[in-house]
């Protein structure tokens, strides 16, 4: 992926369109070791559904373990 590259999907499987992204994007690669500590902060500011889009899909965050799972990453944290 070029550095100044957008990249954007359309869809409602929130879960399979994160994992799909991030392999795009090769994240992976941009990560400096396997035994990094990798953080997650969702959003969660208000107590509204994730469909209204103030807060963060449960499926995205999903996405992201299961890709960082999947590509040897397991020093996790969600914030």
């Amino acid at each position: 992926m070029n550095a100044n590259q957008i990249l954007k999907i359309y869809g409602t499987d929130y879960l399979e369109m994160t994992v799909r992204l991030l392999e795009e994007a090769d994240l992976a690669a941009q990560i400096p070791g396997r035994e990094a500590c990798i953080g997650i902060k969702p959003n969660l500011v208000v107590p509204s559904p994730a469909d209204f889009g103030a807060t963060t899909h449960p499926e995205i965050v999903e996405g992201i373990i299961e890709y960082l799972h999947a590509n040897g990453f397991g020093n996790i944290l969600i914030a």
